[in-house]
């Protein structure tokens, strides 16, 4: 574990947030200002990009991830693109819309960027496009050029500095996807890069997006570091407004507060912009379904699947709609895609039980073949997979160590903790599982429809405790429901 600061090192340390959040200024909120009013209302055609991982035979190499990242950034925001990155150049393109393939092919000389690529349409032959040695922004802007769709060129730097450093830089601190505490001097490298190019909006998303990690993951940090998270996010979306990494990143911190409301009307923004961005889109189904709004989340997962050209991810939206052969079909197609994972062998198993059909969930779940891994859906895998061979102690212990676990997590996930009210239903332990769903609730999952339907919660459901969460719910459900329609969303 790393060392505690000292009392002095914490005061310095906390001075330098104050003084870096203070440095948040009327700049990037006039510029941000500027390029909305320059934005149309809504980008009326699209197409899509299925983005590829780069050639590279022996594991991609910091650099190759930090560039992926940054030119999704690229594609995403300077066109309305719908851009999803796949593992394999056999996954179909979407049929009836404007799309193609595209793979990276970059190299780097001394401080130059070659950023050669490849590209096709579906049943078409590979496009061959070589780049020639130039500093990393004017090797991101030939390439722009070069696509086969039309880009908006990135004119005042908002999504890489101009100077070559500083786009090196950013290559390497976006191939970091961690926490503050997880990697010596992450954050003091992040504060160098945002000092020294304060209008790169993807320096000030990343800076938020460590931070916001530094939520999840570490369980003593203090208000502050929220408020760090929340501004270097909200200061992104002041450059650009609606970059959808941004967007993205602010509304599931939000939701996972239980702060739906905020988290729609950052997507409402957001999408009014990017209407085909596969990430707004699948973020504002996953804060719609925790807000009730299961009309606004199936619609957003309909228009992100005919962009997408598929189904793929575990979308519980349709779970929550009773469609268990649309929420399964989600899910092994993002196993085919990107491998499994106790998350989705979880899932499964946990569909089949809500199908009514124990035996094929048990069947789903042995196919883990007992490696579960630490994370909570490897933990909470593991305890329906117990229950379920009817190891009944070693689940209930389990569950209760996962519960005590979950809880001292101060950024929660309320439709998490409802799935831990239900298995503590099916052990027959009805305190312990109302107790959970008034928690799930509180923290921010307020889809009314699974409450009322879901078979696993059928040993409380007649409580009259449980009767009065559902009452409370409606009332909440019903105002978020006022406020943000489908329209709000333009459906």
């Amino acid at each position: 574990m790393p060392s505690l600061p000292s009392s002095s090192e914490l005061s310095s340390s906390r001075m330098t947030r104050r003084a870096l959040l203070g440095c948040l200024g009327v700049a990037g909120l006039v510029g941000g200002g500027l390029l909305w009013n320059n934005r149309p209302n809504r980008w009326r055609s699209g197409f899509t990009v299925h983005l590829l991982p780069p050639d590279a035979p022996s594991g991609a190499s910091p650099f190759l991830i930090g560039l992926q990242w940054v030119v999704q950034a690229h594609l995403s925001t300077l066109a309305p693109a719908c851009v999803v990155t796949v593992a394999h150049p056999e996954i179909p393109l979407p049929a009836n819309r404007r799309a193609f393939q595209l793979q990276l092919r970059p190299s780097r000389e001394g401080d130059t960027l070659s950023l050669s690529f490849r590209w096709r349409r579906a049943g078409e032959a590979w496009h061959e496009v070589q780049g020639a040695p130039k500093p990393p922004a004017q090797a991101m802007a030939a390439f722009l050029a070069a696509l086969p769709e039309a880009f908006q060129p990135d004119g005042e730097a908002r999504l890489m500095p101009t100077a070559p450093e500083l786009a090196w830089e950013l290559f390497d601190l976006a191939a970091i996807h961690r926490a503050f505490f997880t990697t010596k001097g992450l954050r003091s490298r992040l504060e160098g890069l945002v000092a020294r190019a304060p209008e790169c909006a993807t320096a000030w998303c990343l800076f938020g997006r460590a931070a916001y990690l530094e939520l999840v993951e570490r369980r003593d940090w203090i208000a502050e570091d929220r408020v760090l998270a929340e501004t270097c996010l909200n200061k992104t979306l002041a450059i650009l407004p609606g970059l959808p990494f941004a967007a993205g990143e602010l509304s599931q911190m939000l939701s996972d507060f239980g702060e739906n409301g905020a988290a729609l009307k950052v997507l409402a923004r957001a999408i009014r912009i990017h209407p085909n961005s596969e990430v707004v889109l699948r973020r504002l189904a996953y804060s719609a379904r925790n807000a009730g709004l299961l009309e606004v989340a199936s619609r957003a997962l309909l228009v992100r699947e005919a962009w997408m050209g598929r189904l793929e991810g575990i979308e519980n939206t349709f779970l929550d709609l009773g469609d268990t052969k649309r929420f399964e079909e989600g899910i092994l197609n993002q196993a085919r895609d990107k491998g499994w994972g106790p998350s989705q062998r979880f899932y499964l198993g946990y569909a089949a039980l809500v199908r009514g059909n124990p035996e094929e969930a048990l069947r789903c779940l042995r196919e883990a073949r007992g490696e579960w891994s630490e994370a909570r859906f490897g933990r909470i895998g593991f305890a329906l997979w117990t229950f379920l061979e009817g190891r009944t102690q070693e689940s209930l212990t389990a569950l209760e160590k996962l519960v005590q676990q979950h809880l001292t997590i101060r950024t929660p996930d309320g439709e998490f903790i409802l799935k831990l009210a239900e298995l503590m239903a099916l052990h027959g332990k009805v305190n312990r599982a109302l107790d959970l769903a008034t928690r799930a609730a509180s923290h921010g999952f307020g889809c009314v429809q699974w409450y009322e339907q879901s078979p696993l919660l059928a040993p409380i459901r007649s409580f009259l405790r449980f009767q009065a969460l559902l009452f409370t719910l409606r009332e909440r459900q019903t105002a978020q429901a006022d406020r943000f329609p489908p329209r709000a969303f333009g459906f």
